[in-house]
């Protein structure tokens, strides 16, 4: 007889970063700006459709003429230096917030890229998790 063993039930937190843990509202309203200058183009107009759609979409909104890789990597590139030059800040507790978990039971889905999430972590002093569920992986 085989005796079949049920794994353990076990809670994990996921959590987003940019308005979640870090407040990244006037990096991102900078960087669609300077990205926006970049290509000619009105800053609020271009930021009012980048709040609602992920970059390839905007582009097609905002910049249809132009090419799409093109337009994205200017746009990683300008979010690249934001990272290393940018004010960040961490929301308040949210360093109690993730210090008080259990380490591994935690784990950041986010719409960018692990590096820059670390980089933002860096700069706020926040505890990195083990598991990052990124741009690149989805």
């Amino acid at each position: 007889m085989t005796i079949q063993r049920t794994p353990t039930a076990r809670r994990y937190v996921f959590f987003d970063v940019d308005g979640t843990l870090i407040d990244a509202l006037d990096n991102q309203r900078r960087v669609w700006a300077a990205w926006a200058m970049r290509f000619g183009l009105d800053p609020e107009e271009v930021y009012r459709v980048a709040l609602r759609t992920r970059p390839m979409e905007t582009f097609a909104v905002v910049a249809p003429d132009r090419d799409p890789h093109a337009c994205l990597a200017v746009l990683h590139e300008l979010e690249d230096q934001d990272v290393r030059s940018g004010v960040y800040k961490a929301f308040d507790g949210a360093s109690e917030l993730l210090d008080g978990l259990p380490p591994g039971s935690w784990a950041l889905v986010t719409s960018n890229y692990a590096h820059r999430v670390r980089g933002r972590f860096a700069r706020t002093r926040l505890p990195v998790p083990a598991v990052i569920v990124d741009a690149a992986a989805v």
